[in-house]
């Protein structure tokens, strides 16, 4: 069971990020809230749900990166996340790959000059 403190401290890290992205403090219930991210601090490490809540605040969102919308859905978001990561160390696979051979290509090229 996550301690009060950690709960705390991601729904202060939540509101932060929303007041620097909209420029004002989110209405937060966080009575709520500190249930709400107990339940999920169950699932993963309070360092694995702030990077969570900085990666939900790089996405488009409809509802305006509600509170309530994360902590029901952070599943979904754990999963986009781990699809994007996969993709972004894929496309370094496919560019160090292509880099090599063409390396390889201007060796062969200029050898036979």
């Amino acid at each position: 069971m996550a301690t009060p403190k950690e709960a705390h401290a991601l729904t202060s890290f939540y509101k932060k990020l929303w007041k620097e992205r909209y420029g004002s403090a989110p209405v937060v219930n966080t009575h709520a809230s500190r249930w709400a991210f107990d339940s999920m601090l169950r699932d993963m490490g309070s360092t694995e749900a702030k990077a969570l809540i900085e990666y939900y605040f790089e996405t488009i969102s409809p509802n305006q990166h509600s509170l309530d919308w994360f902590l029901y859905n952070y599943d979904k978001l754990v999963e986009a996340k781990r699809v994007k990561d996969e993709d972004a160390a894929h496309l370094a696979r496919l560019r160090e790959e292509s880099k090599r051979r063409t390396e390889e290509w201007r060796k062969r090229i200029n050898g036979n000059n």
